[in-house]
């Protein structure tokens, strides 16, 4: 059925594509149409073309986005960037974890659980990054200024000069 349309169809292409001398003028009577005749191969050929045609035509009418490949603009990465961040933040709220920890629990899973939490080497991870912590924050600052007796530092005396001044250094360490 649809093999006998595409084909009516096409002929009719064809009796289009014929050149038809005009009417003549006056009363005279029209000369009988002279119609050609295609062979088989033409036939097919014509179909064919008029199929590519058809084909050419619909990917015409389809939307040019489709095919080209849209980069992401500055502001979906920006609210993707703002969206990790939020997860973050709630990740460590809920599971009472400092920034540095939950940037390094994410760098291992994504989209981490409490099951991960449980992992033996995410807990070792998490528990050096605390020791390391309360190292650094319990480590005294070291001293700018320097004790020096008679133009020598404490590092440049000898023993003796030192139990000599150890009084003196006592007070200069307590800030009198």
């Amino acid at each position: 059925m649809e093999n006998e349309n595409i084909e009516q169809q096409d002929a009719i292409n064809l009796d289009e594509e014929l050149e038809l001398e005009p009417l003549p003028e006056g009363g005279e009577e029209a000369p009988e149409p002279q119609t050609k005749t295609y062979s088989e191969d033409q036939f097919k050929q014509v179909i064919a073309r008029a199929k590519k045609a058809e084909e050419e035509l619909k990917k015409l009418k389809q939307p040019q986005q489709l095919t080209a490949k849209k980069e992401p603009d500055d502001i979906h990465l920006t609210v993707q960037e703002l969206k990790l961040a939020e997860k973050k933040r709630q990740f460590g709220y809920e599971h009472s974890l400092s920034p540095d920890e939950v940037d390094a629990v994410f760098k291992i899973n994504q989209n981490p659980t409490k099951e991960d939490l449980d992992n033996p080497f995410v807990k070792g991870g998490i528990d050096a990054l605390r020791a390391k912590k309360r190292v650094e924050s319990n480590t005294p600052s070291p001293s700018s200024k320097i004790f020096k007796v008679g133009g020598k530092a404490w590092g440049e005396m000898t023993s003796e000069e030192r139990d000599a001044n150890w009084s003196k250094r006592q007070q200069f360490l307590k800030g009198n």
